[in-house]
């Protein structure tokens, strides 16, 4: 339904109805919508330009004020390696401290702000470096404060692709955090770009 109302409707004439905390509907129009930001940039890799989803995702980047990068543009679609070796090379291109996020290009629907978005990263982060906090004081009682980088988050799944071989090589390496979830998802990750090429 959501979906429906990014594809056939002005961005001007929409009002998205999302969840407070709380529980109760807000409702949010173009003119609340906060003007691009440069404090995330959202990367995506998409060659058809007159996809539904790449639309439906373009339209909601712009009513959330985000700014988004086509990868994909004019390039030739030769498999998945594509989009990570595309990404790879911007990558080369983006100042190291810049917060990126990198979505899929037909499937991926903005909910919410750039704002929203660094808030739930850095809590994201804050949580990561207290359990490492803990994890080091336990192991080296001599350490001072530890300093810790932000961290690479990545979406995960139950499948795991291109084969079994691989996919059982991966698995030992799960996080506790995520037991259902073991493997990684190149389709969703958000950290700062320097963090990303290392």
């Amino acid at each position: 339904e959501l979906f429906d109302k990014f594809s056939d409707t002005e961005l001007s004439d929409l009002a998205v109805t999302s969840h407070t905390e709380e529980g109760r509907n807000q409702d949010q129009t173009d003119s609340a919508c906060p003007s691009k930001d440069d404090s995330l940039i959202i990367y995506t890799f998409a060659t058809d330009l007159d996809h539904f989803g790449y639309n439906s995702l373009r339209r909601s980047a712009q009513f959330f004020g985000h700014k988004l990068v086509n990868i994909g543009e004019g390039k030739n679609w030769k498999g998945y390696g594509t989009r990570l070796i595309s990404m790879k090379k911007e990558l080369e291109s983006i100042d190291e401290d810049q917060l990126i996020l990198v979505v899929d290009g037909y499937d991926t629907l903005l909910q919410v702000g750039p704002g929203e978005i660094i808030a739930r990263f850095g809590a994201l982060n804050e949580k990561f470096q207290q359990q490492q906090g803990e994890e080091l004081s336990e192991a080296d009682e001599q350490q001072s404060t530890p300093h810790f980088q932000e961290a690479v988050f990545f979406g995960a799944e139950r499948y795991c692709w291109p084969s079994e071989e691989v996919c059982q090589r991966y698995e030992a390496k799960t996080s506790l955090d995520s037991p259902h979830n073991k493997f990684l998802n190149a389709g969703t990750y958000i950290g700062r770009a320097g963090h990303i090429r290392q």
